[in-house]
């Protein structure tokens, strides 16, 4: 006879961890090791496990946005863009992120300090940059 059980088998192999093991799992996705751009397609992938489901979202949301630096590279094109961003964060959200830099760019400067960045988060000197 199986052993009984006092949950029910969600059908996810995450959602039927206990709280604290699903938790260590979450915080491990959800932290980023870099600033993330939030403007970025790419990066967006970061918060993606809590896009996953309510209660996912419900665990982790204030995670993910206390223990991440974000980042806003705005220019005459993605101005809108990071207004809806913001926007979409509420302020409860904005509150808990301890880190946001807004930095405002010419056109012409935009790609040459993308590479920049790139190759700052590579090497781990992201400080030099921002």
């Amino acid at each position: 006879m199986p052993p009984s059980s006092t949950s029910t088998p969600t059908g996810s192999p995450l959602m039927d961890l206990p709280a604290e093991l699903r938790e260590m799992v979450c915080q491990l996705n959800l932290l980023s090791q870099c600033s993330i751009d939030a403007l970025d397609p790419e990066a967006t992938n970061t918060g993606a496990l809590i896009q996953v489901c309510s209660q996912l979202r419900r665990e982790n949301t204030n995670y993910f946005y206390t223990q991440n630096i974000f980042m806003l590279q705005v220019n005459r094109t993605t101005l809108p863009t990071a207004l809806k961003w913001l926007t979409a964060r509420g302020s409860t959200h904005l509150q808990q992120i301890p880190l946001l830099f807004i930095k405002f760019l010419t056109d012409d400067v935009i790609q040459e300090w993308r590479e920049e960045m790139k190759l700052a988060e590579t090497a781990g000197d992201l400080d030099r940059v921002l």
